[in-house]
């Protein structure tokens, strides 16, 4: 979504993937403990066992 910040061959890329991995974190992990229902809260679950999965096939 920000990638036209980086422009071609820019090197700033890398941290925006990572910036935007921790803020789906973050949100997922409120979602876990503070969301309004249950959808929500396995909603957030979902997307955070997500992130693991695509942060394990990465270092893997």
């Amino acid at each position: 979504m920000l990638g036209w910040l980086d422009g071609p061959g820019g090197r700033i890329g890398p941290y925006l993937r990572v910036l935007g991995a921790a803020a789906l974190a973050w949100w997922a992990v409120d979602e876990i403990v503070r969301g309004v229902n249950p959808w929500r809260r396995c909603l957030g679950a979902g997307v955070l066992a997500f992130l693991v999965w695509k942060l394990a096939r990465t270092v893997l």
